[in-house]
């Protein structure tokens, strides 16, 4: 992890201040042929290293940061997720993970080396071309086989690196900005013409509620404020959408 963003651990999940990342626990699928996407197990535990001054490694202890458990049998996903937009560099031993090139401190457009938050949800590995991915799984570092190995020849570094990076305050403001509603409130006559659907409940065996005595005093807005309606356009009944209650069949205790 590098840059000036407060690095916090919540939850076993990674703030890098305007995202947040999660090291989800999956298959090792095999690493011949094309196969689906194999369903996440669970987060990783997240650990500061400086909590195991006894017991890290010392090189790690120099480095800080955090670490996981993770066995040479399995395989992780990042998933990624960011209140506003945000661009996160990820390294694997100081490589870019999405451009290849050697880990930089600052963001680059072509080839871009991050990935753009909140619109990429999660990174399942190292993009290898014509739609495989190799997944990010662990290997002994030295054994020429991580990513640093094979693209540097050299393994120094290992491990994963993070960097968020969130827009300017004016940026932030104009984004802000963009996603204030602009121009008049929808009205009845222009929902009616755009033929957007109404929608209705039912379900045969359902009863109201009795109604709250103190909510029955309460008035519309219209007779509240002395406001006078324009009159009602009828609903065309063809675009009333009928919403059933039943739902999937339950199951009885004790039928299997």
């Amino acid at each position: 992890m590098t840059g000036k963003t407060v690095v916090e651990i919540v939850q076993d999940q990674l703030g890098l201040g305007p995202a947040t990342v999660s090291f989800q626990r999956t298959l090792r699928i095999p690493e011949t042929g094309v196969h689906p996407l194999p369903p996440g197990l669970g987060e990783f535990p997240l650990r500061r290293v400086s909590d195991y001054p006894d017991t890290a490694p010392p090189e790690w202890l120099s480095r800080g940061g955090v670490m996981l458990p993770i066995y040479q049998r399995e395989a992780m996903w990042l998933s990624f997720d960011a209140p506003e937009p945000a661009a996160l560099q990820i390294g694997v031993g100081k490589v870019c993970a999405v451009s290849g090139l050697p880990w930089i401190d600052h963001l680059i457009g072509d080839p871009q080396n991050y990935v753009a938050l909140p619109e990429q949800p999660w990174l399942d590995g190292i993009n290898s071309g014509d739609g495989f991915i190799r997944q990010f799984v662990a290997v002994p570092l030295g054994s020429g086989a991580t990513v640093e190995g094979q693209v540097t020849g050299e393994e120094t570094h290992g491990g994963v690196q993070l960097r968020a990076v969130g827009l300017t305050e004016e940026a932030l403001a104009a984004w802000h900005a963009a996603r204030e509603p602009a121009g008049p409130p929808v009205d009845r006559d222009e929902y009616v013409r755009a033929g957007l659907p109404w929608f209705d409940y039912y379900d045969a065996d359902a009863k109201d509620l009795a109604p709250s005595k103190i909510l029955a005093k309460v008035t519309s807005v219209g007779e509240k404020l002395g406001v006078e309606e324009d009159p009602f356009v009828p609903v065309d009944p063809k675009t009333v959408v009928t919403i059933s209650g039943a739902g999937p069949t339950p199951v009885t205790d004790g039928s299997w």
